[in-house]
């Protein structure tokens, strides 16, 4: 399995328990952008034999913000994980996040 090539940094910051867990990811930006970082909180379980994740942001104050990146926040994020009945992987995902991306104005009124 090839892993997402978008990802420049992945490192966990702490593990409270086996259901929770705070991370510190890098994601590689296009263009000139800066590379985002987010610092985030992920509650993982199962329920019916499908398997849940959570995540939200946490105070920046766990890691402070690098001058190489611009602090991105998961406002909120959900990913549901199951098995088909042919026993393929199914997940479904939906995420709320706030890039810190200023677009131009010619960008949006189009």
């Amino acid at each position: 399995m090839k892993w997402d090539d978008g990802i420049a940094a992945y490192d966990e910051i702490s593990r409270p328990n086996q259901y929770c867990q705070v991370v510190h990811i890098v994601t590689k930006s296009p263009l000139s952008y800066k590379n985002r970082d987010f610092i985030d909180k992920r509650i993982y379980f199962k329920h019916q034999g499908v398997y849940y994740i959570y995540i939200n942001f946490v105070s920046d104050d766990i890691k402070l913000p690098s001058k190489d990146c611009e602090r991105a926040k998961s406002v909120m994020g959900c990913f549901k994980i199951s098995k088909t009945e042919d026993g393929r992987v199914r997940m479904m995902a939906q995420s709320q996040t706030d890039l810190k991306v200023r677009l131009l104005i010619c960008l949006i009124s189009f």
